[in-house]
């Protein structure tokens, strides 16, 4: 995997560098000689989403309660989401950042983190 991190994006979750493939890494049991293939890729994506605080997020407890604050940690993961905060909260956390801009927009977006958050548990009634 250490391979694919030198390229500008890699993966379905077009990670962007040597520091988030090796967060994402940590509690996966992945190392630089798994193959980089579409489950191993799931995995990192959920460490990175464990990484900016979606225990949290799911619980609404912590830092990262809310929608808006844990979109704004998912934009500072991900440059195509909108840093959901600040006079521009439809920008990217990286725009401009080489060529970075956000693909989303915030309340779109929070409407989704909402739907997410809210949704119905397996196990629970």
């Amino acid at each position: 995997m250490a391979d694919f991190c030198s390229a500008t994006v890699a993966g379905f979750y077009a990670a962007v560098d040597t520091q988030a493939w090796d967060k994402a890494t940590v509690g996966t049991g992945l190392n630089d000689d798994d193959l980089f293939s579409a489950n191993n890729q799931d995995k990192m994506g959920v460490a990175l989403l464990e990484h900016r605080g979606f225990g949290d997020f799911m619980s609404g407890q912590g830092n990262n309660s809310d929608a808006a604050s844990f979109g704004h940690e998912l934009s500072r993961e991900w440059a195509i989401l909108p840093r959901m905060t600040g006079s521009n909260p439809n920008d990217s956390y990286y725009d401009g950042v080489q060529g970075n801009s956000s693909g989303a927009n915030a309340q779109e977006f929070e409407y989704v983190l909402d739907r997410v958050q809210n949704a119905p548990r397996a196990g629970t009634s």
